[in-house]
């Protein structure tokens, strides 16, 4: 999975996501960015996941989300 930060979010950001499927839906997971300083996201910086996850069938769709 590929996420852009746009200007809409704040580097501080947590940011989860959460994935639904043919066959049901994960709990929330939190991505966090590897190799920026203080793992904080970049605005404008695509980041690249991956993500392990129960077997939710074909993912149908994501819904980011962001807490603070």
């Amino acid at each position: 999975m590929s996420v852009k930060l746009g200007d809409v979010l704040s580097p501080d950001t947590n940011l989860y996501v959460q994935l639904f499927g043919e066959k049901g839906e994960t709990s929330k997971i939190m991505l966090r960015p590897v190799g920026s300083s203080l793992n904080k996201f970049e605005k404008g910086r695509t980041y690249k996941f991956t993500v392990e996850t129960v077997n939710i069938g074909k993912v149908c769709y994501i819904v980011a989300l962001s807490v603070d």
